[in-house]
């Protein structure tokens, strides 16, 4: 996953980990392990980077109105062609969007604030040679 990756590069530019003993790989996997089944969760329970709600629900509803201009008669006319279209159908599919495309980042800084994680790290870093640390390759 993705995330597992993002979280092994931030932990080590922010220093987290030294880079002196484990691959990249290495530190992905062990910070894989220890979320799912140390933890118990998801890749989908780490705190996301989004912009901000407000901006969001403006920019939908800007969609929205200029959708109307637009073509005013879409949503009636699509929903009877395909049972799709209407302004709920948008506004879920916009919801699907935001969690893809636009929240695809873990916010680091607040895993990183979290002492369950740093913790993690300082035992990863602590452990001696072949046990912790990140390097930059694969």
């Amino acid at each position: 996953n993705d995330a597992y990756d993002q979280i092994a590069i931030a932990a080590y530019n922010m220093g987290l980990v030294s880079g002196q003993y484990d691959t990249r790989a290495q530190v992905r996997e062990r910070i894989k392990t220890y979320h799912e089944i140390t933890m118990g969760f998801t890749p989908n329970d780490f705190p996301m980077e989004c912009p901000d709600d407000l901006a969001l629900e403006t920019l939908l509803e800007l969609s929205i109105e200029a959708e109307k201009t637009i073509v005013p008669n879409f949503f009636h006319e699509s929903s009877k062609v395909d049972g799709k279209g209407s302004e709920s159908d948008l506004r879920e599919e916009f919801k699907r969007f935001k969690m893809e495309k636009l929240c695809d980042m873990v916010d680091t800084n607040k895993l990183f604030a979290d002492a369950t994680w740093t913790s993690f790290f300082d035992s990863l870093d602590n452990k001696g040679e072949g046990e912790g640390g990140v390097k930059t390759s694969a």
